[in-house]
């Protein structure tokens, strides 16, 4: 198993024990995480978000992606034209 494999399933098994993906800076907030970010980030090609890509390719019953916002809705306003007042 080499270095990356071995790193990549610790934190596989870290976020699935966190009940979620954890973003890069909830993860360096956690005081319990069994690797360093700089020494994750160096492994990974200097990426959080390669490391993520690999956590969802190779474990893909422990992912669970994070939700993006939904999109806000807006009104659009109707223009009023002005008329020429001769």
């Amino acid at each position: 198993m080499t270095k990356k494999s071995k790193a990549l399933k610790m934190i596989a098994e870290y976020m699935a024990k966190k009940g979620k993906v954890l973003t890069l800076a909830e993860y360096n907030a956690e005081t319990d995480k069994p690797i360093r970010t700089a020494i994750l980030k160096r492994t990974f090609g200097g990426s959080w978000a390669r490391m993520e890509q690999m956590l969802e390719h190779n474990y893909p019953e422990l992912y669970v992606p994070t939700p993006a916002p939904a999109p806000k809705k807006t009104v659009a306003k109707a223009k009023v034209g002005k008329k020429d007042g001769k």
